[in-house]
């Protein structure tokens, strides 16, 4: 092309755009109250990448990770506002990757970290989400009533 742009400030051009585009789809839909399915979809439907990767992968997990990090901050909050609940359990995806290596994941999940029993947190203790795109998973340990 012959606009006088180098290929980073092309990049960097391209990347605003989607930027201002995406903020603006995300505000139109908490505008309209929409499931944040609507949001996944129209945010993928507007941005595209004909180079191979596509800004619209990039985004559902911004998005995915993003809800799983409300989710998540939500049952923390839950966890140490309730006088019924001892622990938060860190459990794994069933679709967790078995790598050769520990992960953090794996570690959040299989270690004894408040004297609680595996993978079980004091609320208080809970640690944010460990890596973009995680899908474990947590769960409630009550008190005996």
């Amino acid at each position: 092309m012959e606009d006088g742009l180098k290929i980073t400030q092309r990049l960097d051009k391209l990347a605003d755009e989607n930027k201002k585009a995406t903020v603006s789809i995300i505000n139109k839909t908490i505008s309209r109250d929409e499931a944040v399915i609507h949001l996944f979809q129209e945010i993928a439907d507007r941005i595209q990448n004909p180079g191979g990767l596509s800004y619209r992968n990039r985004i559902i997990r911004l998005a995915q990770t993003e809800t799983q990090g409300a989710y998540r901050l939500t049952q923390k909050n839950i966890g140490e506002d309730s006088s019924y609940v001892e622990g938060i359990k860190w459990n794994l995806s069933p679709h967790h990757p078995h790598n050769d290596h520990y992960e953090i994941c794996e570690r959040y999940a299989k270690e004894n970290h408040d004297g609680l029993g595996t993978g079980v947190y004091k609320p208080e203790n809970l640690p944010d989400i460990p890596h973009p795109g995680c899908f474990c998973f947590l769960t409630y340990l009550y008190n005996n009533l």
